[in-house]
């Protein structure tokens, strides 16, 4: 049964973490640590995506990242592939180094943005690696210290995140720290890493079965937790409605050409003209990711390797993210 899809949309918060393969260690070095933050750094401006806090910890790390135009699991696949072999060959290991998919927890930014904040950037605290607040002012990998001005990353959002506790950077800063500081004798809140699990299925008169179904691990109140739901309901229903109604590939493609008022010939052949380009884009974008076909099947019926479809896939993503893009006259695969 192929994993379904996580639910994401551009401007979406996450808790994202991700533990290495049998609580082994992800990060042995600065060098390891400088590695990750050069692949996030490279990622986020890829993406589109925001990165409010994080933590590199021995064995796992924590992101708060808000979605941009490309989806997260695309954004964290390229992150972890290149880390991970990378991390193999300088260390002579073999096999996976992560745990399972990375988790991702969907949260309702204006109830939980200064919580994630806080829990996110004291785990190296909670853990021991440092013994005081003014030691973690200066440790390195969190973004702790950026915000408190000791090290920088200009992909981490300073200001944006600074601005929850006040309009003024200095003012802004020392709000911050007694926020951290007034909770350092309180429990760990583990809820923010474990999230609330919700099944979502079909959708009321729907027929479903479990595999079905997802899961999806949110924090938020019951509206929240209403429009979340709903987005993903909503998807699967479409998903399963329109192949018995029997739109195939050959009838999306169909479709497509009368939209972009492009001949079938032309649009399923090698050119590499943009009017084929676009088409090629939306085709492999609407197929797989609205409507769930295999990218094998999809990049065979297209005619082009797995490979430039995902190209394709991420480019029809921009154009219909941003429909100014269509009358563009830039060329790819």
């Amino acid at each position: 049964m192929p994993r379904q899809p996580r639910l994401d949309a551009p401007g979406l918060l996450h808790h994202v973490i991700a533990r290495g393969v049998n609580r082994g260690k992800i990060f042995r070095d600065a060098r390891d640590r400088t590695d990750f933050l050069g692949r996030l750094a490279k990622m986020l401006s890829w993406s589109g995506s925001r990165c409010f806090a994080w933590a590199l910890m021995p064995n796992h790390f924590h992101l708060l990242i808000q979605s941009g135009v490309q989806r997260l699991g695309r954004l964290m696949q390229r992150i972890l592939t290149g880390y991970a072999i990378n991390f193999n060959l300088r260390h002579g290991r073999v096999g996976h180094l992560f745990q399972n998919r990375f988790k991702s927890i969907l949260c309702q930014k204006d109830a939980y943005f200064q919580e994630l904040v806080r829990y996110i950037h004291l785990n190296p605290f909670r853990a021991g690696l440092v013994q005081t607040l003014e030691e973690l002012d200066a440790y390195p990998w969190t973004g702790h210290a950026v915000l408190m001005g000791r090290t920088q990353a200009p992909w981490q959002e300073l200001d944006t995140t600074l601005s929850w506790w006040g309009q003024e950077l200095q003012a802004a800063r020392n709000c911050y720290r007694r926020f951290l500081s007034d909770s350092l004798a309180e429990p760990e809140p583990e809820y923010l890493e474990r999230g609330t699990a919700l099944r979502t299925v079909l959708g009321e008169g729907q027929r479903a079965s479990l595999s079905d179904s997802r899961e999806i691990r949110l924090l938020g109140d019951d509206d929240f937790a209403s429009r979340v739901i709903a987005q993903a309901e909503a998807k699967e229903i479409y998903r399963r409605q329109v192949r018995p109604a029997g739109l195939t590939l050959d009838a999306i493609c169909r479709d497509l050409c009368s939209e972009l008022e492009l001949p079938i010939e032309e649009a399923l052949s090698r050119s590499k003209k943009p009017a084929v380009s676009r088409f090629r884009a939306l085709a492999a974008y609407h197929a797989v990711d609205d409507l769930g076909w295999r990218a094998v099947d999809v990049a065979r019926f297209l005619g082009v390797s797995e490979p430039s479809l995902s190209v394709a896939r991420e480019r029809g993503r921009v154009l219909c993210s941003d429909p100014s893009e269509m009358a563009m006259g830039s060329d790819g695969n």
